[in-house]
């Protein structure tokens, strides 16, 4: 998979990141440290170099600040796994993985200093599910699909009381995510979490096709058979 390719596909995860963030955060908007560095990133993920550099640095200002803000902490995370893609493809797999470890430090040390926050648990899993795609040890993509699904979950059992309320979007995309992590995860009893999820996705006019695709695949596809792409305008 070519870098240009991977650029693309990490932009679009970082939509649905933006969507579910806009609509689940509790935090007051002049609160939101994503406010402040998503456009950043986005931009910077979809091969603006120079913009990345901007939200990282905006991250590593207020980590400065507060060492233990969670919100900078995830974000200042991804972006050095995906900065480690370019030492990697130089061969400078020292660099690369230095810069790899970090960012799953920083990541996993937000999740811990705010398990339950919605705010930190959708951009880890949002990076990791499509970040994963393109790991080669299958052991590493195990765990990075376990944190996904436990991130997702956590998010959907918030996400319960009021899920009918949430837009269609917001609805297809938390189940589309979430049943890919669990179909590329495999096992008999994750695939059946993950029909639960994909029979929920199909009443989603927007989803149902996708959904039902994903349904009827036979048991043996190849795990390129659920990369979901974002769905919405903002994903174009």
């Amino acid at each position: 998979m070519r870098i240009q390719q991977r650029l693309k596909l990490t932009a679009v995860s970082t939509a649905l990141l933006a969507f579910l963030l806009s609509i689940a955060s509790a935090q007051k908007q002049a609160e939101r440290f994503d406010l402040v560095v998503r456009e950043d990133f986005f931009a910077g993920l979809a091969g603006n170099a120079e913009a990345l550099k901007r939200g990282m640095a905006k991250c590593e200002e207020k980590l400065k600040a507060e060492p233990d803000n969670a919100e900078a902490l995830v974000w200042h995370g991804a972006g050095l796994q995906f900065q480690s893609v370019s030492y990697f493809q130089k061969n400078e797999m020292q660099k690369g993985i230095e810069l790899y470890q970090q960012g799953e430090t920083e990541m996993d040390r937000a999740v811990q200093l705010q398990p339950k926050s919605i705010s930190i648990l959708v951009p880890r899993a949002a990076h990791y599910v499509v970040f994963s795609r393109y790991v080669p040890d299958k052991e590493q993509q195990r765990t990075m699909l376990t944190k996904v699904i436990h991130d997702y979950e956590e998010v959907y059992r918030q996400q319960q009381p009021h899920f009918d309320k949430l837009s269609e979007h917001a609805r297809g995309e938390l189940l589309l995510g979430l049943a890919e992590a669990y179909l590329r995860s495999g096992g008999e009893e994750n695939r059946g979490k993950a029909n639960e999820l994909l029979k929920l996705a199909q009443q989603e006019k927007s989803y149902v096709k996708e959904a039902t695709t994903w349904l009827q695949a036979a048991p043996e596809a190849k795990p390129s058979t659920f990369f979901h792409t974002c769905v919405g305008c903002h994903a174009k």
